[in-house]
């Protein structure tokens, strides 16, 4: 089956910080922090600036890692603002966890595969949250 482009294009990444630490005896753990703020550039590129802590102040976990970067998309000026807007949320934060899941298992190079595998999340609370921390800013 003939693959369509999407109306959200992934542009540029630029990695701002990659910190991972490995540890073969250390200990299974999942604690993972996630953190997003949406931009947009003077040439009209929509940015998605990552920040992911994973087992941030976990005592000898077996994978701790954080990651900083900013995600550059261009969004099909001909979709609906409304659209676009919950593109770039929704598809472009499902797209940046991806590349930096992806990212943290290459760069792995001690852990077997199964370690090396940040966990597939719910990303709907963590954008709902953050929607509710901005509207109690405006509010102020």
């Amino acid at each position: 089956m003939k693959a369509t482009l999407s109306h959200l294009q992934v542009k540029e990444v630029v990695i701002k910080k990659c910190r991972i630490e490995e540890n073969l005896t250390g200990i299974p753990k999942s604690h993972l922090n996630l953190d997003f703020d949406l931009g947009i550039t003077e040439d009209g590129l929509h940015v998605i600036s990552l920040k992911l802590n994973y087992n941030k102040n976990t005592k000898k976990p077996v994978l701790k890692v954080d990651v900083e970067a900013d995600f550059f998309f261009e969004i099909d000026p001909e979709l609906p603002e409304e659209r676009r807007a919950r593109l770039l949320i929704y598809n472009g934060l499902s797209i940046s966890y991806s590349f930096i899941r992806g990212l943290v298992f290459q760069k792995c190079c001690m852990l077997p595969p199964t370690m090396r595998i940040l966990p597939t999340i719910n990303l709907l609370p963590i954008i709902e949250r953050k929607f509710e921390d901005l509207q109690g800013i405006e509010e102020d």
